[in-house]
């Protein structure tokens, strides 16, 4: 089985766990990284709770100057906990802010310039 992600294919590579899985991206050799872990933990429900559904994305990339690569990976990791029984609308509009927010100006300046005053 495959992902795409933006037109980039992932292959999936390896069984992490039962719950989880890796793929590996066109980048990926045996020198640089281009992975996407995808893992889940299902909702553990009780009597009075019917738990959440927990999960994550990791994306690990080796990263370069420009030129030459650099010694060390990229890392994106996104975790969630979601409620069992939240309204569907709800969750999109959380995933939408979530996108939004990544991909603005303010986003971009968390991650390049670790700059949190806006």
């Amino acid at each position: 089985m495959s992902l795409t992600i933006n037109t980039k294919t992932y292959d999936e590579d390896s069984q992490l766990s039962a719950n989880g899985i890796r793929y590996a991206g066109p980048a990926q050799t045996l020198q640089t990284n281009d992975l996407c872990d995808l893992k889940r933990t299902r909702p553990q429900a009780t009597l009075d709770n019917p738990g959440a559904g927990r999960g994550q994305i990791k994306l690990t990339r080796t990263m370069t100057d420009g030129t030459s690569v650099i010694a060390l990976d990229g890392l994106l990791d996104i975790t969630w906990r979601i409620p069992a029984d939240a309204d569907e609308t709800e969750i999109d509009a959380l995933l939408n802010d979530a996108g939004a927010l990544l991909s603005s100006a303010v986003g971009k300046d968390i991650v390049k310039k670790q700059d949190i005053t806006h």
